[in-house]
This record gives structure tokens, sequence and C-alpha cells, in this order.
């Protein structure tokens, strides 16, 4: 890929509740690609500083936080930058130490210096505008998907039965006909972020409900197979602009009923239907 940094402008503010006011205004619309200074620190140093847009969801992470150093990253030189991980966050925490040793982290913040945070992306509700995000990030962790390629006859179902919501309330009731057809349950509370991408770039068919976990999916090969269980067509579509992008094959199972609407548990109406249009599906 072209690794020349990406164009981006400037803004210069006077205050903190002039930067806020600016952030704040028409529903959080704010100018894109674009580095902030505070006038009174244009005379200092600066540096790097990679803020938290959600570092506790993968989506989150890779997407509206990774993909910001494209905007100074030529994919040679050193990029020096501080992230405090103030919210003592175990994903960032491993996903940082996985990049290329071309990132140098600073946890601790230097005096005299002005830390600039990098510039937001083209973020919408459930879709990213900028076409190199999804390209940029799979090229960041290359290192470790390129050594797991797809195996044939890998399925993959991921679990939610360890989270706290949006669980599958009657999964066990199809896993032992999933393994039937081939596939392995995973939940990702039992892998670290590095076995999670070698996992999915591993699969060739991926199944389970919506979840940040499928962010992974980026990291998957042409021609994989996913289909996400969620319980309508019209919303939560991020994983069907991954699947469009990334060319794998993405089919919604949506027979499923909300059992909790706190939590967004559901069940499956079906079970026999829904493992008939999975088996359908791998092998149509």
């Amino acid at each position: 890929m072209d690794w020349s940094p990406l164009p981006c402008g400037v803004f210069e503010y006077d205050s903190d509740s002039e930067f806020n006011e600016l952030i704040q205004k028409n529903n959080r619309i704010v100018p894109y690609h674009v580095f902030f200074f505070k006038k009174s620190h244009m005379h200092l140093p600066k540096m790097i500083l990679l803020g938290d847009a959600g570092e506790y969801n993968p989506y989150h992470f890779y997407f509206m936080m990774l993909a910001r150093f494209r905007f100074v990253d030529d994919g040679s030189g050193t990029i020096l930058y501080h992230y405090p991980n103030s919210k003592n966050c175990y994903l960032s925490e491993q996903g940082l130490k996985l990049l290329p040793p071309r990132f140098e982290r600073t946890k601790y913040p230097f005096e005299g210096i002005c830390y600039l945070e990098l510039p937001y992306l083209r973020w919408y509700t459930e879709s990213i505008g900028d076409p190199w995000v999804f390209p940029y990030v799979r090229e960041l962790f290359k290192h470790i998907w390129s050594s797991s390629p797809q195996i044939k006859g890998k399925y993959s179902y991921i679990s939610r039965a360890k989270s706290g919501r949006r669980r599958l309330m009657n999964e066990s009731t199809v896993l032992e006909k999933l393994k039937w057809l081939g596939f392995s349950v995973y939940n990702m509370e039992d892998l670290t972020l590095e076995e999670q991408i070698r996992l999915f770039s591993s699969s060739e068919v991926l199944c389970g409900v919506h979840s940040a976990a499928f962010a992974n999916l980026v990291f998957c090969q042409s021609g994989t197979k996913f289909m996400e269980i969620f319980y309508d067509n019209s919303t939560h579509v991020h994983y069907i602009d991954i699947s469009n992008q990334c060319s794998i094959q993405y089919i919604r199972f949506i027979g499923v009923t909300i059992t909790n609407p706190e939590t967004t548990d559901i069940e499956l109406q079906n079970p026999d239907g829904f493992v008939k249009e999975l088996e359908k599906f791998i092998h149509g």
C-alpha cells in the first residue's frame, strides 16, 4: 500500500472552552482530518497523543484509534506517541504491544511538550467513511495474520455465553449440532488479542451473535463466510460494511426473539431452522 502520510489541516483554538464548544457543536460534528493546536502551545515541541475513542471495544480500538496513525505513518520512520491508558484498558495494552516496532510509546507525559491528538476520521454510526481504514489496520497486524493462513474446514462459532449482555439464551440447544457440522466453539474472553487475530485469519467459516469481537473480520482471508445472528436487518450494519470491503461472504440470520430488552439477550425461534440455514450457507 502507499505509505505516504495523509494530508490534514490545522485548527487553532484559544481556550479549552472554545475547543469543547467546537466538539459539542451540531451533534459532535467536527472538522475531519485536522490537527488541533492550542495557540499558546504553538511554540512548544510536539508529540503525538493517541486519544481514547472507546478503547475497550475492538471495533473502536482498531478503526477509531489505531487507524488515526495513518496521518503520520510512512511505513518506516519511528512514531513516538503518548498513550496514558487512564482507564487501565487491558485490550489496548495488548493491542499496542502487537504493533510493529516502529511504534514507540511513552506512558507518562513530559513537561514542556505540546501533545497533539491525532485527527478525527470520517466515523459514522455504523460504518467507516474513509476507505483506507480497513486496509491500513490490516497492514498493521500483517506480521500476525500472514502466518495464520486459512484452514479448509475450520468453522468457528463465537459464543457470548461469558458476556453480560446480548447472549444467545438457548445456545445450548444447538451447540452439539454445530459441532456435528464441524464447528469449534470459542469465547473471546479466553483468548488474547493475538490469538483472536489468528483465529479469524485461519477460519473458513465464522458464526455468532453480533459482537464487537467481529471487528477481527478485517483479518479474514478473502472469501471467508460469516453468518451474523441478530434481531433485524436494518441496524448494526458494521460487519456488512467490513464484509463488503474485505471480500467476505456475509449473511444475517434474524429468526430470533429478544428475551431481555435491557441486556438485549436473545433466543433462536427455531433452533433446527437456524442449523439448516447455516449448513445451507456453508455448502451453498
